[in-house]
């Protein structure tokens, strides 16, 4: 931090949109004053004027100020009693430097997203791992004797229903491939006449 007599700075620190710490240790400070005010602007001008209440701490009355854009930032201090410490009239003023540019490179840009992509899918992969259930050794690829008689008894039903629905109605009806002269099973009882 810079100093001007008991006013420090974080003078390396003072780009614009950053925020500027400031403690005060003057005269005002040492008066015995309840409360002390930071009035301050910006530019020559003193541009976005404003005054902002201290707040007592050890390393003495402290201001945390936003810095705008603009070159300086200015200012001098005040107490409730209305007692002003300007630096003899000329005021405490530090260079304020406009931000630092980085210059963007495939590394600026991609690792920062590569890194937050990996980090994503080891937090999804740790997810997946803790929902799966483990396989017991049981129920590897090899089918047991269990899932095997489950799959012949699916096969021998759907057999079973095909001969119902499609064989056996024709057979009757006399339209399957056997039996087409003589009329079918029943030919008998309906004569030559088949039932479409």
């Amino acid at each position: 931090m810079k100093s001007k007599g008991n006013v420090f700075i974080n003078a390396e620190d003072l780009y614009q949109g950053k925020t500027a710490k400031i403690v005060y240790n003057g005269s005002l400070a040492k008066t015995g004053s309840d409360a002390l005010y930071i009035h301050l602007g910006f530019g020559m001008m003193w541009d976005n004027l404003t005054e902002i209440k201290m707040t007592k701490t050890n390393e003495g009355f402290v201001a945390e100020v936003p810095i705008a854009k603009a070159d300086s930032i200015n200012f001098c201090f005040r107490d409730s009693n209305n007692n002003w410490d300007n630096n003899s009239c000329k005021n405490y003023s530090y260079a304020v430097s406009k931000p630092k540019m980085i210059k963007a490179t495939a590394e600026t840009i991609i690792t920062p997203v590569t890194n937050k992509v990996e980090a994503k899918m080891s937090e999804i992969a740790k997810i997946i791992e803790n929902a799966t259930p483990a396989v017991p050794n049981e129920l590897s690829l090899v089918p047991s004797k269990n899932i095997t008689e489950a799959y012949i008894q699916r096969k021998k039903n759907k057999l079973m229903f095909y001969r119902l629905f499609n064989f056996i109605p024709r057979e009757l009806t006399g339209n399957g491939k056997k039996n087409k002269t003589s009329g079918g099973l029943f030919s008998g009882l309906f004569g030559n006449t088949r039932i479409k």
